[in-house]
């Protein structure tokens, strides 16, 4: 598998069928079982986590950061609600990596 949807809530569901048109390689991983991302390479994640709060914007950014860290070559889409500037000032080092959608 190459890609995969890290949070299946509404977003994630929304992404999968609206985005991937039910590409059934595509890799669902719930919030509960975000350990499985780190098992695998990915060349494509989907970041769909709720954004809520600022410890939620903080995990999303944790997320992130560990994701370039231990596999260099994924590409990360976020499609969670972040404020203008997040991604330029938060997640600058690694905006090379990162799309948001």
């Amino acid at each position: 598998m190459t890609t995969a949807i890290l949070g299946y809530g509404v977003v994630g569901r929304a992404t999968y069928h609206g985005v991937l048109a039910g590409d059934a390689t595509v890799a669902k991983i719930d919030f509960q079982d975000r350990d499985d991302l780190w098992r695998s390479h990915w060349q494509h994640v989907f970041i769909c986590l709720p954004t809520n709060s600022h410890q939620d914007l903080s995990y999303l950014a944790h997320v992130c950061r560990r994701l370039a860290a231990e596999q260099p070559r994924a590409v990360m889409i976020i499609r969670s609600s972040v404020p203008p500037g997040f991604i330029s000032h938060e997640l600058a080092d690694i905006t090379d990596q990162i799309i948001y959608f």
